[in-house]
């Protein structure tokens, strides 16, 4: 499904809103992305980072967050995979937004279903490996 491009971050808001969740895991989704295993919510969303962030300041403002809504979560849970030492949360784009490896992340609005990775190739956003580095699927 085409995305047209729209708003300051590149795409229409197809979803919108916050998300709070608790847990992340790996998984790989080599059937949609040549990317490998990367970081997903709990649900199996996809997360990512957004190299234009400085640390945990957030440079996606209130349009941008429309289409890349921020990962919520007081406490959050590392699952299988996933480096517990790495997992916190800061003020970033909002409260409690998770941080892995010193990054905010985020989802795409355009990911419609677990599994989705839609966001690659969009300039300066990028999924997630398990030690914390953006995988570069370009």
């Amino acid at each position: 499904m085409p995305y047209p491009p729209r708003g300051p971050c590149g795409f229409a808001d197809l979803l919108g809103g916050r998300f709070r969740l608790d847990e992340l895991e790996e998984i790989d989704d080599g059937d949609r992305t040549d990317d490998g295993t990367h970081l997903v919510s709990a649900e199996g969303r996809s997360l990512y980072l957004f190299t234009s962030d400085q640390g945990t300041t957030s440079a996606c403002g209130s349009g941008c967050l429309e289409n890349w809504p921020p990962l919520v979560a007081a406490v959050p849970t590392a699952g299988d995979g996933v480096d517990a030492g790495l997992l916190s949360s800061a003020a970033g784009a909002v409260a409690d937004q998770v941080t892995y490896s010193g990054h905010l992340l985020y989802y795409f609005a355009g990911d419609l279903v677990p599994g989705d990775a839609n966001g690659v190739g969009i300039p300066n956003w990028y999924l997630v490996d398990p030690a914390g580095n953006a995988i570069d699927g370009s």
